[in-house]
């Protein structure tokens, strides 16, 4: 686990695991799962983007 910042928000996020994909058109994609407050503020979550998504909007 680590935690990361959004770039863009400036919001703090956990990232938990890389996970695969194994959905017939995705089958094999990585993915990263990671946690944290929901835009809105409204609570809190988990999400899922693709590796290279995720590398490019959080560090």
């Amino acid at each position: 686990m680590k935690i990361v910042r959004h770039h863009k928000s400036n919001r703090l996020y956990l990232k938990l695991f890389k996970l695969i994909n194994a959905t017939n058109v995705n089958d094999g994609q990585t993915m990263i799962l990671y946690f944290g407050k929901y835009r809105d503020k409204s609570g809190y979550g988990f999400f899922v983007r693709e590796i290279n998504e995720f590398k490019e909007k959080f560090s």
